[in-house]
């Protein structure tokens, strides 16, 4: 007689075998990137504002439904969606520049500004603190950090480990505010695909007019307002007293007028 082999005492081995032999999970394909260059104003213009991201590998250009970029205060609450990156995705390639901008930045730039995506604006308020975030879309998971402010920002900093990250914290934050008041960006200062480390020892003020860069390689200059000219020296006197002068004169002049 033939011995019985029954599908019960069969599938702890099948399961067990499913298990050995089933392709590990694989991260999507929008997490390596990091968040290179950030203005949060121009010339005091906040509302001229621009984010540049950098895909850290290759195949990481697959954002719609994927991702979103997130700005929070100084206590690192009230988040702000600045993007969740509609169709059509941009194109993919190691250390290649995905541009989101808000509508006003483009009359700041020589030539004018062509980001890849539209944002929303940074809050005014947040500008001397607070907290950007690239997102899995809902929030699970923060991937890359950029907190400014010093002592100012309280929120959160910590990022998901063995991404982008070395250790998962991305304390101490930049000590200085998001720059708005000219034409300088803070941004990321390694060379991609650079892993992060803390926000203090990587990101500095760019020192010169900030250069934007987007998915198509094209850069875009951001252009300060030239100062309004003075006059030289003790000069700078005259005019208010030369317009004095001319008012005490009208003043005269209608009141001899009136009492002729």
């Amino acid at each position: 007689m033939k011995p019985r082999i029954s599908f019960a005492s069969l599938a702890p081995a099948l399961v067990s075998l499913a298990l050995v032999t089933a392709p590990a999970p694989a991260f999507a394909a929008f997490h390596l990137m990091q968040i290179d260059q950030v203005i949060g104003g121009v010339s005091g213009d906040t509302t001229a504002q621009a984010v540049q991201l950098r895909m850290r590998s290759a195949g990481q250009n697959l954002l719609a439904g994927d991702a979103q970029l997130v700005v929070r205060d100084a206590t690192g609450s009230n988040p702000v969606i600045l993007s969740t990156f509609p169709m059509p995705n941009p194109s993919s390639g190691s250390c290649l520049a995905i541009l989101l901008a808000t509508s006003n930045f483009a009359a700041k730039t020589a030539p004018a500004a062509v980001p890849n995506y539209t944002m929303s604006a940074i809050p005014a308020s947040y500008l001397p603190a607070g907290s950007l975030t690239w997102e899995s879309l809902g929030g699970a998971t923060t991937w890359w950090r950029l907190s400014w402010g010093g002592s100012s920002y309280t929120g959160a900093q910590t990022v998901a480990t063995a991404t982008n990250d070395d250790d998962g914290v991305t304390s101490p934050d930049v000590s200085t505010a998001l720059p708005s008041s000219d034409a300088e960006a803070l941004h990321f200062t390694p060379a991609c695909p650079t892993t992060s480390t803390t926000n203090a020892s990587q990101y500095a003020k760019t020192g010169t007019a900030a250069v934007f860069t987007n998915n198509a390689g094209t850069t875009f200059t951001v252009q300060a307002p030239p100062p309004v000219p003075g006059l030289p020296g003790r000069s700078h006197w005259l005019l208010p007293v030369l317009l004095c002068v001319g008012v005490l004169g009208f003043a005269v002049a209608r009141r001899a007028r009136s009492s002729a």
